[in-house]
């Protein structure tokens, strides 16, 4: 939630080139989550 009013916010005030970090962040933390969930589903017998 923190990361969306981040974004929101270096896109409101800032320049919107800015807004990509933020953006990248979440997108990896996405993997990021993805992959350990993937990981966990694929042990469980």
């Amino acid at each position: 939630m923190l990361e969306v009013i981040i974004l929101r916010l270096s896109y409101t005030y800032l320049t919107p080139v800015i807004s990509v970090a933020p953006s990248c962040y979440i997108i990896w933390q996405n993997i990021v989550d993805s992959c350990q969930l993937w990981q966990k589903d694929r042990k469980k017998p």
